[in-house]
């Protein structure tokens, strides 16, 4: 099986095949689903966009910045080398990519964005492109 075909199998289960978007799942749900889509990010320098950037972010509004990182690891800033590292990198560096670039590449992709508020809870949780 090709490797693209691999990658369409693995995301079957989530309702993202081709452009439909899976229907608004519950926060648990979704954050499972999340967490596959990241370890799903092939680790070695290629282009890749996860397609679990169609997903409605929606009912992650309100949730804690604690339960997000259990549920998706650290955000993409704190794993990169020269980075202070800890059990919790600073809560200023709250997105977690859902791309990858070929090595030597300039450019961005689509991000899990979290805007915080004084509660650490996430006011809003939304797709952004970095570029």
């Amino acid at each position: 099986m090709s490797a693209a075909l691999k990658t369409l199998a693995a995301f079957a289960p989530l309702g993202l095949i081709g452009c439909h978007q899976a229907p608004s799942q519950s926060p648990v749900d979704l954050l499972h689903s999340l967490r596959q889509c990241l370890d799903a990010v092939p680790k070695t320098a290629q282009h890749f966009v996860s397609p679990c950037t169609k997903l409605d972010l929606t009912p992650l509004n309100g949730i804690t910045r604690a339960d997000l990182l259990a549920a998706l690891g650290p955000p993409t800033f704190c794993t990169l080398a020269n980075v202070p590292k800890g059990p919790d990198c600073s809560s200023h560096y709250n997105t977690w990519s859902f791309y990858r670039l070929p090595a030597s590449t300039l450019g961005g992709g689509p991000e899990l964005s979290c805007e915080l508020d004084q509660a650490q809870r996430c006011e809003g949780v939304r797709w952004v492109n970095s570029e």
